[in-house]
């Protein structure tokens, strides 16, 4: 029995050495070589692992040839949460997770770095991107055509800058620059869409403060404190109708300045003022005065403010030679009488 004892004993004692020495030696962790198996999430039980893997077999085609798996899976089964992986490749770091109990993998996602100057990516980087190196912040998110549409935050050096060959939505701010050739774009706030390899400001707010909108490229707005529309403008409406300000509704204003043509033309000695006759005619026949828009055209085609207010004037004033001449007329009329 004593003899049974010291067997064990020694045997346990040499496990031990040899359990000690193994984890002495456990340093590294190994890469298994399983490129062309992508395990399921059910492979994996209560352990950490490395694999190297074809980017291809692992859903990640266009991130290089070959990658590292690094997959953790905390417990036998689904009951201690999800197992999770994270795939080392040549552009950078993605993260997925699969549920055990149904034995597939979710979507990877892209692992967030930032540079050693603090700058973040999320599409991939930067000086590949249409020597975009000077992009601060890239939001990405896949386009109806495979492509990404972008959302970029950007710092322009000088006025060919860079960044904007994309196809998305930019904001640039280009801050002010010691060279008087850069003048254009000087202390600007553009916010930008961009289609194919070419890009159309959608808003720029310029150096007074201004906000120009509608303008093809940021040079080319105003450099005034004021808002600025290259295009029309509609308010309670979606159709201008070709008008530069369509408002469906009342306008409320303490003055407006119209800037027609005058009437002033009546008093002229080469006007021919029409007779009394010829308007009584006139009126009978159209049910206007003459030159006056019928009520059939005002509903139709609506008046023209600076114009209405001119054919008025010219009507007044055409009114006012009437009375002067039957004022000369009746003054005669009492000259005779008197006579």
């Amino acid at each position: 029995m004593k003899k049974l004892i010291c067997v064990f004993f020694w045997c346990f004692l040499y496990c031990f050495y040899g359990f000690s020495q193994t984890s002495q030696q456990a340093t590294s962790l190994f890469v298994n070589d399983t490129r062309d198996v992508n395990e399921l999430p059910s492979s994996f039980k209560r352990e950490i692992r490395a694999n190297l893997k074809k980017t291809s077999v692992v859903g990640l085609e266009n991130y290089g040839t070959f990658s590292t798996n690094l997959s953790i899976a905390p417990w036998n089964d689904g009951s201690a949460g999800l197992n999770h992986q994270l795939n080392f490749n040549d552009k950078g770091i993605f993260y997925r997770n699969g549920n055990v109990s149904t034995n597939l993998w979710n979507n990877w996602n892209r692992v967030m770095l930032a540079d050693s100057e603090g700058n973040v990516e999320l599409i991939g980087s930067a000086k590949s991107q249409n020597d975009e190196s000077y992009v601060s912040l890239i939001l990405s998110n896949k386009g109806v055509n495979g492509g990404p549409h972008r959302w970029k935050i950007s710092t322009a050096s000088y006025a060919g800058g860079y960044g904007v060959k994309s196809n998305g939505y930019e904001i640039w701010e280009y801050p002010a620059l010691v060279n008087s050739n850069d003048d254009c774009c000087k202390r600007r706030f553009v916010i930008q869409t961009c289609r194919d390899q070419a890009s159309y400001s959608a808003v720029i707010i310029g150096p007074k403060g201004g906000l120009n909108i509608g303008y093809p490229y940021y040079y080319t707005a105003t450099d005034l404190n004021a808002l600025s529309v290259n295009g029309n403008v509609a308010i309670g409406t979606v159709n201008t109708e070709g008008y530069k300000l369509a408002v469906n509704g009342i306008i409320g204003a303490a003055e407006i300045i119209v800037k027609p043509d005058w009437a002033d033309f009546v008093f002229k000695k080469e006007y021919k003022l029409p007779t009394l006759n010829e308007v009584e005619q006139h009126i009978n026949e159209k049910g206007t005065l003459p030159g006056v828009p019928s009520e059939e055209e005002v509903k139709v085609n609506g008046i023209k403010v600076g114009e209405v207010n001119a054919l008025l004037l010219q009507k007044i004033e055409e009114l006012t030679l009437y009375v002067i001449k039957q004022q000369r007329e009746i003054d005669e009329l009492k000259q005779k009488i008197k006579d």
